[in-house]
């Protein structure tokens, strides 16, 4: 019923309602005013900028940052945020919700192995058990890794070899069941 007094005044001849605002551009930042302020910035907030990946890649040059507030923004992959955050040495606490990045999945898990410094992530505190949890994880998954690598066809290991050894500290063997009798006719 609301519309139909619109509808109406614009079919009289009244001008058609305003297009939707275009898309709002990013913020782009340049760079010698970066370098400028550089070696002094320990505070950033650029929340609801319309930031995506290309236009955080120059924050690299915040060496004394420690905390950056980038919540509502477009950034999106992770990968690009962790070498973000691995480069600046001095961040102790991080805001991106509101954030496609924030979203994947272990986002937080990889946000918090890259930034060895921060202690906030999203208001939330990094542990330090959670780090070393983490880092023991990355570790391992690495370990394993290197261990199921292929081996040598030969029946003997090749020298220098690690051999696999059970529980027992027995090379691993097959289970033996009761086999059943073979016919061959």
């Amino acid at each position: 019923a609301a519309a139909a007094p619109a509808a109406a005044e614009w079919a009289l001849g009244a001008p058609p309602p305003p297009p939707p605002p275009p898309a709002a551009e990013p913020i782009r930042f340049e760079q010698d005013s970066l370098f400028a302020i550089a070696s002094t910035l320990r505070r950033l907030d650029v929340t609801s900028c319309h930031l995506d990946d290309d236009a955080v890649e120059l924050f690299i040059v915040f060496q004394e940052l420690e905390t950056l507030e980038m919540t509502k923004n477009a950034l999106s992959s992770v990968d690009r945020l962790q070498q973000l955050v691995s480069r600046l040495p001095q961040l102790r606490s991080l805001k991106l919700a509101g954030n496609p990045v924030a979203s994947k999945a272990k986002f937080r898990e990889r946000v918090v192995l890259a930034a060895c410094s921060l202690e906030l992530l999203d208001g939330k505190p990094v542990r330090a058990h959670e780090r070393q949890f983490l880092t023991s994880m990355v570790r391992q998954s690495q370990s394993r890794g290197e261990s199921r690598k292929p081996r040598p066809a030969t029946a003997a290991a090749a020298p220098g070899d690690r051999q696999l050894l059970s529980r027992a500290g027995r090379p691993p063997s097959i289970g033996s069941r009761p086999s059943r009798p073979l016919n061959f006719r």
